[in-house]
């Protein structure tokens, strides 16, 4: 068969078979772009959750240095007021 034949459409059907073509690459194209966007996003998500998962560490150590601190605070005020209410 000629490439020109109609086939009862305006454009021939070589042209019909390229312009499909066109938008199946330019489909996959858009594919490819929102997957590397998403890959992209992906990284910048993990990295944030490891830097806040480092922050939550820190602070429940400071947190625990900070209850060892006011539990040897109450334990001294203990026995100070003990001692001063035995006089």
């Amino acid at each position: 068969m000629p490439d020109t034949e109609q086939n009862g459409y305006k454009n021939p059907r070589m042209d019909r078979i390229e312009l499909a073509l066109e938008k199946l690459v330019s489909g996959h194209q858009k594919i490819v772009d929102a997957q590397e966007a998403f890959t992209e996003e992906h990284k910048k998500l993990l990295t944030a959750q490891i830097l806040l998962t480092d922050r939550i560490d820190k602070l429940a150590v400071a947190q625990e240095h900070t209850d060892e601190s006011l539990g040897v605070l109450i334990r001294m005020m203990d026995t100070l007021i003990r001692e001063r209410g035995a006089r």
